[in-house]
């Protein structure tokens, strides 16, 4: 299956308080490693599902714990299986998910947003930044951010 069916069929799992219970996780900073400005925030806090695959990056969660001392959490959906999770907060405010099925570990990492999202573009843009990430950082891009 290539990588854009396997987005499109994850789409329907979204990150967001309804959807995981609200005590695997807690509210706290991350390291600003290479420039990077961003919370690694609760469940609780997340205002809207995050559901639209904005990019995948060439990164394993393990690599980005080890590189930003994230901490992914697990959960499982009915359908599409076991897959690691997070939510990122940039300073301003904008709120990305990460996450990766186990199905699908040699792909990347999912950048996930809010699916009522525009300018997708200026979001991927903004996690570049806050990440230190350039586009070569992404294995796949979502067409409308380009």
């Amino acid at each position: 299956m290539s990588q854009l069916e396997n987005i499109k069929r994850s789409k329907k799992t979204s990150i967001m308080a309804s959807s995981i219970s609200v005590d695997q996780i807690g509210s706290r900073p991350s390291s600003n490693y290479g420039g990077g400005k961003f919370t690694e925030i609760s469940i609780s806090q997340v205002r809207h599902g995050l559901v639209l695959c904005l990019a995948v990056l060439n990164l394993s969660p393990s690599a980005l714990k080890a590189r930003f001392n994230i901490k992914f959490k697990q959960a499982k959906d009915d359908e599409l299986g076991n897959f690691c999770w997070c939510v990122l907060q940039t300073a301003s405010g904008r709120q990305f998910g990460l996450r990766q099925f186990e199905m699908e570990r040699s792909s990347g990492t999912e950048v996930l947003v809010d699916e009522t999202s525009v300018n997708l573009s200026g979001k991927l843009n903004e996690f570049e930044q806050a990440l230190n990430f350039s586009r070569s950082d992404f294995v796949w891009i979502n067409p409308e951010a380009h």
